[in-house]
């Protein structure tokens, strides 16, 4: 998956504002980072941010939606796998089987 311009700005600016929100846990890996990707973390008074929301937990929302998002999928895939089988053992009512030689080419 490619991101465009603004989508990898926002992404760069969400990782340096979670790593500066860890503290010092990571002060080497924010300046390098900050070389890397000649970001900059704003003053709090400055406008000048990225249009992302401006929370510093922002990455650790989306990390969480999308955990929240695969377990949906997961439950989902279960439910289609068992309505699946279900189908197949009992047959679904009102419609006679038919064999697959009807629809192949002869």
């Amino acid at each position: 998956m490619v991101l465009t311009h603004k989508q990898r700005s926002d992404l760069e600016f969400a990782i340096l504002e979670y790593l500066n929100s860890r503290g010092n846990d990571f002060a080497a890996t924010i300046v390098a980072f900050k070389q890397e990707s000649g970001l900059e973390l704003p003053a709090k008074n400055d406008d000048a941010s990225p249009s992302i929301e401006s929370t510093p937990s922002v990455l650790e929302k989306k990390w969480s939606s999308i955990v929240r998002l695969q377990k949906k999928i997961l439950d989902l895939e279960d439910k289609l796998s068992l309505q699946e089988e279900l189908r197949s053992k009992e047959g679904q009512p009102g419609r006679a089987k038919t064999s697959a030689s009807k629809y192949l080419p002869r």
